[in-house]
């Protein structure tokens, strides 16, 4: 019988999850619709970053997917970036247009 190594199932979880989140997360910037995505990227983001985390750890044992748990990260860091950067630019923009009008 042939035995398998022990896989990375975290480290690829955090990838899927990162590409999910950057699918998602450049639609943030966009007025209306970013609004209703944000609550998608977001969790997926966090989650993503989570498991990113986990499976660099678990890569160290296993040896498999540290790449792939970096990549997660990355991706899930990167959409973050992008929704705080959203946030501030949408608070400015509201605050700006209050004043003016």
């Amino acid at each position: 019988m042939v035995q398998r190594p022990p896989g990375n199932g975290v480290a690829v979880a955090a990838l899927v999850l990162g590409i999910i989140s950057v699918a998602f997360g450049v639609w943030m910037v966009i007025p209306i619709v970013g609004f209703f995505v944000a609550f998608t990227a977001g969790p997926c983001a966090i989650v993503a970053v989570v498991l990113g985390h986990v499976g660099m750890n678990r890569s160290r044992v296993v040896g498999l997917g540290r790449n792939q748990a970096l990549t997660g990260l990355i991706l899930g860091y990167s959409t973050l970036a992008i929704a705080v950067g959203a946030a501030i630019f949408w608070t400015i923009a509201v605050i700006v247009s209050g004043a003016t009008a």
